[in-house]
């Protein structure tokens, strides 16, 4: 299942970022949202006919992570679009901490869901969020785009990697990024067989314990400008700022 949701990020992550040039960012979110309530309808549908199973679930769950691939590539490209030079990093800052919030919350919300009305319906609650999203990024007017000769997809490939492999500050990030999303996903795919057969935690236990993760995010975030004294030496202030960061 890991895999499953996985391998999209690796697959199509490139391809989705050559999509987010060429086509309305706001467009390509509401159709990713829509292939997420498809694979969120379909999950619903089998499991309150009884014919869901192992290989199914891996191949929606796949579906359904192809959705949130495009929808994550899109979403920080629109954001320049709709905001000043000025204001991006309160922006960028409100988005990141929505989403901290979702990492900090949605797990424990999921798994009490999950205990209180059964796996069918929360999946149907699922769905119903994701077609909200879907209706909420119609009321989203995005500017159009410069127009601009297309080139080769494989030409701007090769000038992004280029770009993040020689940058001083995206290097590393790059290879944080690596090494925590690898031992993130390994540790998932160990903790919750081990929660609920080893440590027979119910759904809203293990919810309660992979909340963990989000609301370290919030700790990390609230507590990082003072580690390093409210300052972010050298060169990295002008970039951290040109990224929607705030120093």
């Amino acid at each position: 299942m890991q895999t499953a949701q996985t391998l999209p990020f690796l697959l199509f992550s490139i391809p989705a970022g050559v999509w987010a040039d060429r086509m309305p960012r706001a467009s390509l979110m509401s159709r990713a949202e829509l292939l997420r309530v498809a694979s969120l309808l379909v999950i619903t549908a089998l499991v309150t006919l009884g014919g869901l199973n192992l290989f199914l679930l891996a191949v929606l769950g796949f579906i359904g992570a192809c959705g949130t691939v495009a929808f994550s590539v899109a979403a920080p490209a629109l954001v320049p679009a709709l905001a000043k030079p000025n204001a991006l990093p309160v922006a960028n800052g409100r988005i990141e901490l929505a989403r901290t919030i979702a990492f900090a919350a949605g797990p424990a919300l999921g798994g009490a869901l999950v205990g209180w009305i059964g796996g069918s319906l929360a999946f149907a609650v699922a769905a119903l969020l994701s077609a909200s999203a879907v209706i909420l990024l119609a009321g989203i007017s995005e500017p159009p785009a410069l127009s601009c000769s297309p080139r080769h997809p494989l030409i701007e490939l090769r000038e992004g990697a280029a770009f993040v492999l020689h940058h001083p500050l995206l290097r590393p990030i790059f290879a944080t990024q690596f090494i925590f999303n690898t031992a993130l996903f390994a540790i998932q795919a160990i903790y919750v067989p081990y929660a609920i057969h080893t440590l027979w935690l119910s759904a809203t236990g293990v919810g309660m314990t992979l909340a963990a993760f989000g609301v370290g995010m919030i700790v990390g975030a609230a507590f990082a400008a003072r580690a390093r004294g409210g300052r972010v030496p050298g060169p990295g202030r002008r970039h951290l700022a040109l990224a929607g960061g705030s120093p």
